[in-house]
């Protein structure tokens, strides 16, 4: 006798238990590194940003000092013309007092004793009250040599055109750090007199 067997289908595995503990492991892990990630990301968008404030601020303290330094004015070139015709012009006022004395009391009058010329005058360190004649020197290098020495030993020195000793006129007055206090330019800009033209008048016939 033979038998048939029938196909039986088979049974389906046992389901697992769902591990709950363990999906919310996973999902916290996703959910931090997701969060690290994005904090990186703004940290680093923020220091860019903070690097281009900074360069700009750089650059426009940079152009600040480039308008500024453009903005002032450059000193006046010196007209060695421009002297000798205002020493002309204080001469032509005749205060020869008020000249005198941006000199210290009595050097004026010392200075007609002594032969025509362009002078410096001022304390030395060794020898005391000094007047010196500048006989080959020009007048730019007069006034060089007189602010080197004044700056030197820390007193006041003075440039004088003593070509008319009894008129001797200051040039410049240097001060006791080498720096300019005196120009006769400026004295004859407000004290010498101003030329007046005289205009015939027409006669009506």
């Amino acid at each position: 006798m033979s038998y048939t067997l029938g196909q039986v289908d088979p049974a389906p595995p046992p389901m697992r238990p769902v591990s709950w503990p363990m999906i919310l492991g996973w999902t916290a892990v996703v959910g931090v590194t997701l969060a690290v990630f994005n904090g990186t990301i703004n940290l680093g968008g923020g220091r860019v940003r903070a690097n281009r404030r900074t360069s700009r601020r750089r650059s426009s303290r940079r152009n600040t000092g480039r308008r500024s330094s453009h903005a002032r004015p450059k000193p006046p070139k010196f007209n060695e013309l421009a002297v000798w015709q205002a020493v002309a012009a204080v001469r032509e006022t005749g205060k020869s007092s008020e000249v005198a004395s941006i000199l210290p009391p009595g050097v004026a009058a010392r200075f007609r004793h002594l032969a025509p010329g362009l002078y410096k005058y001022g304390r030395g360190p060794k020898k005391g009250e000094v007047f010196v004649q500048f006989k080959n020197a020009g007048l730019k290098g007069a006034m060089t040599s007189t602010r080197i020495g004044a700056k030197a030993v820390g007193e006041y020195h003075w440039v004088v055109d003593n070509f008319d000793p009894k008129f001797p006129v200051v040039i410049r007055g240097i001060d006791d750090h080498g720096g300019t206090y005196w120009r006769v330019e400026e004295f004859a800009k407000q004290h010498a007199r101003v030329p007046v033209v005289a205009r015939r008048k027409s006669v009506s016939r």
